[in-house]
């Protein structure tokens, strides 16, 4: 079944129903997904079988998001752990939501908005700056991280857990 409101796909039926409100690009962009995802369902469960997925919580990433996105968000699960590796973060859950916006909650409970991919600012080139500077935004105070946008061009606005003060390295 595909997102609640945008569509739905009833794999006994072969049937898709898509929000006749809808603006016509999008409707035609909702069966093509759908086509495409029914044609790519083997190479999809391939990549899922084969996967390195460690723990509960991992496997139940792939159910986090629209149905037919699981190949997408275990390959950026993939290499957003690698990237965060340094951070000595794990990734606890992952949102991608129907407007295509991601969105990580760490082990640590910190919230990460990395928002929609963008040519011009790649999630990847984003999530790698915030990596790049924890280590200068944790030694400037004693409070913890508990949430960072990442979505601007030149830096990412972070709150600290015992302020409302917000701090854009």
């Amino acid at each position: 079944s595909g997102q609640a409101g945008l569509r739905s796909f009833d794999a006994e039926m072969g049937h898709l129903t898509v929000d006749p409100g809808q603006p016509s690009e999008s409707r035609r962009f909702q069966l093509a997904h759908q086509l495409a995802a029914l044609a790519l369902k083997d190479e999809i469960a391939a990549v899922v079988e084969n996967a390195r997925l460690n723990s509960a919580a991992s496997r139940q990433l792939l159910f986090v998001g629209p149905d037919e996105s699981a190949a997408t968000m275990l390959s950026r699960h993939l290499e957003w752990s690698d990237l965060l590796a340094p951070t000595g973060r794990q990734i606890q859950k992952m949102v991608l939501s129907r407007r295509e916006a991601w969105q990580l909650v760490l082990d640590d409970g910190t919230r990460l908005e990395l928002g929609r991919e963008d040519d011009k600012q790649p999630i990847t080139g984003r999530l790698a700056r915030y990596v790049n500077t924890q280590p200068e935004v944790m030694r400037r105070g004693v409070q913890k991280l508990i949430y960072a946008d990442l979505r601007y061009p030149n830096g990412y606005a972070i709150r600290m857990s015992s302020t409302e003060h917000q701090d854009k390295p």
